[in-house]
């Protein structure tokens, strides 16, 4: 990890806290839209972080430029590093003895790693900071869009963190996971056996989406973090989802189209994700469609990781099945 300089810095920056305005704030909503069971982990947890001072985001963004020289593409071609990734969850899933905490992706920051949040580079105290920070969101996310629907389908699911935590507050609704990695129709199979899961598994290519597979009435279809693989590859999934209606399509991913690029902060992580490959070009498609294929309900820029914000709301549904 690049250093911060905080530690050399000659103060410690004062903390800031993630509080319920804050994760108000993120989210784009008020307060009183955020589910109970969201503020209770908020107040449990700690979300306390500092923002860097001016050496420590120097030292950052010389990390960044240097990185950007050697960064791989990534995509389609990309399929056999995720069931490898995938197959570490299942391995110590299983060695476990089916604890759901080792579905966690190894992507996911452990220790403390410099995050965007609210146009600065922050540093949280808490080693968990990114996954408890997406626990709230995907609490949210649940609470907001699931709570009507009858079947969640996830696509690009990998090891099915997302799904196994949206079924312990709804246990009674059908989960689906969708993933072009064998290993996470592997990791499903055990969530059924020895979790109680409602959940199936199922092997899907989002470059070439399966016109045979079926999405059930009364639907949310979610994303996170798995579209980006797309990058302008995007049309096909996107056809397909329209054919298919689902009630609700939550996406978290990074979006290209919010960086400002005359702003530092923003133009590097365009510039990260022109590098890696990432998602480009959808919520532009989305816009040119909205109003008269599909509803636009939701854009919000939420937290992103060290190089790029990865974790952006998009929510949109096909017309036709508004409430």
């Amino acid at each position: 990890m690049p250093k911060t300089c905080i530690a050399e810095s000659g103060t410690r920056p004062s903390l800031e806290k993630l509080d319920v305005n804050g994760f108000s704030r993120m989210l784009g909503v008020p307060e009183d839209q955020i589910p109970s069971e969201a503020w209770q982990l908020i107040n449990a947890l700690d979300f306390s972080y500092s923002i860097l001072d001016a050496a420590a985001r120097d030292d950052i963004v010389l990390a960044i430029l240097k990185k950007l020289h050697s960064t791989p593409v990534s995509g389609k071609d990309r399929i056999g590093a995720w069931e490898e990734r995938w197959s570490e969850n299942l391995r110590a899933f299983a060695e476990s003895g089916y604890a759901v905490e080792q579905l966690l992706p190894y992507y996911y920051r452990r220790g403390k790693a410099v995050m965007r949040l609210f146009g600065q580079y922050v540093l949280p105290t808490d080693p968990w900071f990114e996954s408890n920070v997406l626990a709230v969101l995907r609490m949210w996310i649940a609470g907001t869009f699931l709570r009507q629907v009858e079947h969640v389908y996830e696509f690009g699911c990998g090891p099915a963190h997302n799904l196994a935590a949206i079924a312990e507050l709804y246990p009674a609704k059908m989960y689906h996971g969708v993933d072009w990695a064998p290993a996470s129709q592997h990791i499903i199979q055990a969530l059924a056996k020895t979790r109680g899961v409602r959940i199936d598994g199922a092997r899907f290519d989002m470059f070439c989406p399966d016109e045979g597979y079926r999405i059930e009435a009364n639907s949310a279809v979610l994303t996170f973090g798995a579209m980006e693989q797309l990058g302008t590859d995007y049309e096909a999934f996107l056809d397909f989802l329209l054919r298919a209606r689902p009630r609700i399509c939550v996406h978290v991913e990074p979006i290209y189209e919010l960086y400002d690029r005359d702003r530092l902060f923003d133009y590097l992580a365009a510039r990260w994700s022109e590098k890696r490959g990432y998602l480009r070009g959808y919520l532009t498609r989305l816009k040119e469609m909205n109003g008269s294929v599909l509803r636009i309900q939701k854009v919000q820029r939420n937290i992103g990781s060290l190089y790029h914000d990865g974790w952006t709301t998009v929510v949109w549904n096909p017309r036709g099945t508004e409430d």
